[in-house]
């Protein structure tokens, strides 16, 4: 990550937040002030948390595949990793984003429950787990949260057309499909550069993938199955770039 640009991309992210509200004439010094040394912690939070945000996810990834093997004993030995590990990270992430790390709390606390009854739901607690594992995917790669508010716009509006498009292609309506992933592809191209400056290797994936899926949706004879593979792994990827579910 280019910490420096990260810096520049998250301080005009909560400068344009206070803008919504004022111009940026009413913004005192201070206030300007305040939002860059809260974007630094913001940063740095980030950066001192990254070794254990991939620890967590590999730890919650584990738990899904114990509670898949109906092994539940593993699967709680398991997670009080991601239990303990999330204890060390909390305060940190709250600089971020205080929203999202209560909304990771009470994911955790859930599956911790869930776990412990008397009849494990493994269905319930697989697909909480997998939420879970969305919500730290997206602090781990710097989360849609930390895009300037233009390219959280336009990261949705990419979303809502790539939702769009595998329904066309579901039907079978090609040429929809193609109109529909035209605009998720203009949306990729406004705000995909903001992305590579968090990172680089999910800017990489999501490009590669917005090549793949094109190329497959205007071949001659278009395979509905290949073409819809390819959209559910784009919409896969935003959905842990936004920490969307």
């Amino acid at each position: 990550m280019d910490r420096s640009k990260a810096q520049i991309a998250l301080t005009l992210s909560l400068v344009l937040g206070l803008s919504a509200c004022s111009s940026l004439n009413q913004v005192s010094q201070m206030d300007v002030k305040k939002t860059a040394e809260n974007a630094q912690q913001a940063i740095t939070a980030l950066a001192n948390s990254k070794d254990g945000l991939l620890t967590l996810k590999d730890d919650v990834s584990q738990t899904v595949t114990a509670v898949k093997a109906g092994d539940y004993g593993k699967a709680q030995q398991q997670f009080s990793k991601v239990q303990e590990t999330w204890k060390g990270l909390e305060g940190a992430l709250k600089t971020v984003s205080a929203e999202k790390t209560a909304e990771a709390q009470t994911k955790i606390e859930t599956v911790g429950t869930e776990l412990k009854a008397a009849k494990p739901d493994a269905t319930k607690i697989t697909a909480d787990l997998q939420d879970l594992g969305k919500s730290i995917s997206g602090f781990a790669m710097g989360g849609g949260a930390m895009l300037a508010p233009d390219a959280q716009s336009n990261l949705k509006a990419m979303e809502a057309d790539l939702e769009k498009a595998a329904k066309a292609v579901d039907a079978e309506n090609f040429s929809a499909a193609k109109t529909d992933f035209g605009n998720a592809r203009q949306a990729w191209f406004k705000f995909g550069g903001s992305v590579k400056q968090q990172s680089a290797e999910t800017y990489q994936k999501l490009d590669d993938g917005m090549k793949t899926a094109h190329a497959a949706l205007n071949a001659a004879n278009p395979q509905k199955d290949a073409v819809a593979s390819d959209i559910k792994a784009l919409s896969t990827e935003l959905e842990q770039l936004s920490g969307s579910k």
